[in-house]
């Protein structure tokens, strides 16, 4: 379930709790190639180093054709199962974005997405900003919610990703969807 989200000026604040471990959920975020299944319409690629730690660079790509928006990020701050904060610095999308996943009691995790953006273009940018930010947040709130589900089914991580949990050497050791839940 997520609660409501937190915005002013820029900055976004939304977040969900998963009935999976810490170790799950940090996973699945950062598997970039199937952030698809839960960010509709975003395709995700690292374009420099690993993808998994500090310095590392990627793009996302956001909608089709001529009206798709890339967001070139950095990896700034990398301590899994806790925490990934990235640095806008495309043309459209600066600022500052974090993931921090929090361990809860029973073996659940609370993922909290935190945007602080840079708005462009001075006040018609806060205006823009102002007209966009209810859908924007929706959609967040809506993916955040169909990743939670796609971790809790054991969809993701996906068994074959080289650092899911319960994983070794890309093959299952304990079944995902089989994982006690509360």
């Amino acid at each position: 379930m997520t609660k409501p989200a937190s915005s002013a000026a820029g900055r976004t604040v939304l977040d969900v709790v998963v009935r999976a471990p810490a170790e799950a959920s940090f996973a699945a975020l950062t598997e970039w190639s199937a952030q698809e299944q839960w960010l509709p319409g975003t395709r995700v690629r690292v374009t420099q180093g690993d993808g998994a730690s500090v310095g590392s660079r990627l793009e996302a790509t956001v909608g089709r054709g001529p009206a798709a928006i890339v967001d070139a990020f950095v990896i700034v701050d990398w301590d899994p199962p806790h925490r990934l904060q990235v640095r806008h610095e495309g043309p459209v999308v600066r600022g500052t974005g974090c993931l921090d996943v929090l361990e809860l009691p029973r073996g659940m995790s609370r993922v909290v997405w935190t945007e602080e953006r840079v708005l462009p273009l001075g006040a018609v940018g806060r205006l823009g900003w102002s007209l966009a930010r209810p859908a924007w947040t929706a959609g967040v709130r809506r993916s955040l919610r169909a990743f939670a589900r796609l971790v809790e089914t054991g969809v993701l991580p996906s068994p074959t990703a080289p650092d899911a949990p319960g994983t070794e050497g890309g093959q299952p050791a304990v079944p995902l969807g089989d994982r006690e839940r509360p």
